[in-house]
């Protein structure tokens, strides 16, 4: 087992010579700068925090500054300014144009708890997209991380399936030999042939794969230089392996793992959020009912013919009381929609989460098993190896047929790619569960502190 898995490390490091190379780390946070989707959340936070501050500032006092022109026709205007006959009295004169300005400083005192509500759910709205964020990240990580794995799969597999074509060219070489002595069959260099043609096809179809996941790794790194992922050490599988496959019916291990799903999950947040949001609609639309009251100081300092800023001045102060007595039923209709909208969002959000809390559980047992699955094709490959030198060596003494030397060569190269593929497909098992717990997969500390 650690023959090979020095062997994988070993070519890895060769293939990352005439590339450059690059971590996960690194390849996550390449991936993010680039990504449009993740760009489109960013602005979409942004804009959430920029409505939160306006929503708040409904709670400050508003001052405009309000400028009027009037001009009446000539017939008005005459009347307006013709004398009384009445002894002692006189109306002040009115100006043809008219030029007034003022400022007026108007605040809500209550109004039913729409501005503070509004308010709260322009915050959660804020949180919503920033979970909203985390989630699309995880996503990303999530392919990053599997198309990483998959490409250094690859990798190790087209490594294993030269070994094999190699191996198998000797074998068919040794059987022209004894072939040529005399002391072998024609139909033995005929099995390797036909082993030879099948180890080909399966290196081609490996290089093609290669080809089509380099494709989009660069793309998903928005790279024009490709750049091979850098090799897990043997430290990081042997660790890792070994402590997932040591939680095998660990109920306490399950049920510490979903604590930290339902806590750190960014889309049961969200969700939860959603629910707070729906909620807080309704309580808004309970505020339709009630009435407002809100004041407003208006100070006048020109009022005459002429725009100059210097007529005449005067100010009020007023109380403004609203109360709804008939609306056509609209706060009504509202309030109920805003009912029943909670009551489905409550039932939709409980429904998600059993889902949701289900398919993390299934996630952990699934990487569990496949731990397990990881040290059973470690054994069965140190079994392959022994038994591949045994009948390799009783083959150069001509003590086994052609046909038991070309079974064990399969089953050498077979149980060794079953032990590549595992192992690769548990570390992508451990990506989803760090998406699934909300946290960011690093190489370097696959295995979860505290976990």
């Amino acid at each position: 087992m650690k023959k090979l898995w020095i062997s994988i490390l070993g070519v890895s490091l060769f293939f990352g010579l005439m590339a450059s190379s690059i971590s996960l780390t690194q390849s996550i946070d390449l991936a993010r700068e680039n990504n449009l989707e993740i760009l489109a959340e960013q602005a979409s936070t942004q804009a959430a925090t920029w409505q939160k501050k306006s929503a708040r500032g409904n709670l400050l006092p508003q001052v405009s500054f309000n400028s009027t022109i009037v001009r009446i026709d000539e017939d008005s205007y005459d009347e307006a300014n013709a004398p009384i006959p009445i002894p002692g009295f006189s109306m002040p004169p009115v100006y043809k144009t008219t030029y007034t300005n003022n400022i007026t400083v108007s605040q809500s005192i209550f109004n039913g708890g729409k501005v503070i509500l509004g308010s709260r759910l322009a915050k959660l709205a804020e949180d919503q997209a920033k979970e909203s964020l985390q989630s699309k990240s995880a996503d990303l990580e999530l392919r990053v991380t599997t198309t990483y794995f998959t490409l250094l799969k690859l990798y190790d597999l087209k490594s294993l399936s030269l070994k094999s074509l190699e191996s198998t060219r000797n074998h068919m070489q040794n059987a022209m030999d004894h072939f040529k002595a005399g002391t072998g069959r024609q139909t033995d260099i005929l099995q390797w042939q036909v082993k030879l043609q099948e180890d080909q096809t399966s290196l081609a179809e490996v290089e093609t794969s290669i080809k089509t996941v380099s494709l989009m790794w660069q793309n998903l790194l928005g790279s024009e230089e490709f750049m091979l992922p850098e090799a897990v050490t043997q430290e990081e599988l042997e660790s890792t392996v070994n402590f997932y496959s040591e939680l095998n019916n660990n109920h306490d291990a399950l049920e510490d793992y979903l604590k930290k799903v339902r806590k750190g999950n960014p889309e049961l947040k969200i969700l939860n959020l959603n629910r707070k949001m729906v909620k807080t609609n309704h309580t808004i639309a309970k505020g339709s009912f009630l009435p407002s009251l809100n004041l407003q100081y208006t100070y006048q300092f020109e009022s005459d013919d002429k725009f100059d800023l210097d007529g005449d001045d005067n100010w009020n102060l007023a109380a403004l009381i609203s109360f709804p007595l008939f609306t056509g039923g609209k706060n009504v209709s509202d309030l109920k929609s805003a009912a029943f909208l909670k009551k489905q969002t409550n039932y939709q959000t409980k429904y998600y989460e059993e889902q949701l809390i289900i398919a993390a559980e299934s996630s952990f047992l699934t990487t569990v098993n496949k731990a397990n699955s990881v040290m059973d094709n470690r054994l069965a490959t140190e079994y392959a190896l022994a038994n591949y030198e045994q009948i390799n060596e009783l083959a150069k003494q001509g003590m086994v047929t052609n046909t038991e030397l070309q079974d064990a060569d399969i089953m050498l190269y077979s149980t060794q790619m079953n032990e590549i593929a595992s192992l690769y497909d548990f570390l992508i098992l451990t990506c989803e569960l760090s998406k699934w717990e909300g946290k960011r997969f690093e190489k370097n500390t696959i295995m979860s502190e505290g976990r």
